[in-house]
């Protein structure tokens, strides 16, 4: 029973039917009684890759996640189709259809997930700081409305008066090439060379990257939330908060504050988790 409800759940969460031979395992453990509880599940996620954040042929693979975090990639995954449903069906200048929003919902989610987890310190250390999931996805949902390619709005502004990239008449999103494209025009490149640019996933500054120089890397949905978490939790450290999105903006700002609770609201945390 147990087993067809973790099935279910997984059919639920993609949205698509499942190959259960091919695309779902499940781990049993053997109760004393005979009986079974279910520990871990196999669960079909999209790889982001390397090189892209939507690399399309990097296809399906599996990951082993404990089922809390099944549950909330789940969870997180039908909040952000729904979001992006309604406010933009647009990512790297494609008009996404059921489906690709379907998949690209799963994808986002479980990278949040995961980007969270790994900058979270461990269960029992002292001093332990946890990077709220939620938070990360409001964020990113509220700069971006998840759309890896976003380029900030100052100097979007700046490539479209120098020609370096054109306006779009339904949208403002643009393909990977269009961007890396204007970011390398030399006017773009002297307006921004000392600040940096707002760009990828969660709109973080060119400057505070790692991979400082490396714009192709930025707009990698991976790299970019990984990237993105990391500097939360710097943040959040910083300031002695687990709300380090109040800081997102270089200082403190509450009205940003209650905007990304609000996205975490529509993506469907609960009041607990916000």
């Amino acid at each position: 029973m147990k087993k067809l409800l973790l099935l279910m759940m997984l059919v639920s969460c993609s949205r698509e039917p499942i190959d259960i031979d091919a695309a779902v395992e499940v781990g049993v453990l053997e109760e004393e009684d005979g009986g079974s509880i279910i520990e871990d599940a196999f669960v079909p996620v999209f790889d982001a890759g390397v090189d892209g954040g939507g690399d399309e042929d990097a296809g399906v693979r599996g990951t082993v996640l404990p089922l809390a975090e099944m549950v909330l990639v789940g969870r997180m995954s039908d909040g952000i189709y729904a979001y992006k449903k309604k406010v933009n069906i647009w990512e790297c200048g494609v008009e996404l259809d059921d489906r690709e929003l379907s998949d690209l919902s799963l994808k986002y989610a479980f990278q949040i997930v995961q980007a969270a987890k790994g900058v979270s310190d461990g269960v029992g250390m002292e001093d332990r700081w946890v990077l709220n999931p939620w938070g990360l996805a409001g964020t990113i949902g509220h700069e971006t409305k998840f759309d890896r390619c976003s380029l900030g709005l100052n100097p979007r502004k700046t490539a479209y008066r120098v020609g370096a990239l054109k306006k779009r008449k339904r949208c403002i999103s643009h393909t990977e090439e269009d961007v890396l494209k204007a970011l390398k025009n030399p006017k773009v490149k002297r307006m921004y060379a000392r600040t940096g640019v707002d760009l990828g996933v969660s709109q973080l500054l060119s400057r505070f990257y790692e991979a400082r120089y490396d714009y192709k890397k930025m707009l990698n949905l991976k790299y970019g939330t990984e990237q993105a978490a990391r500097v939360m939790r710097h943040r959040g450290r910083r300031h002695s908060t687990k709300r380090p999105w109040l800081y997102w903006r270089g200082s403190k700002q509450t009205w940003y504050l209650d905007r990304v609770e609000r996205v975490m609201k529509r993506l469907g945390a609960k009041k607990h988790e916000i």
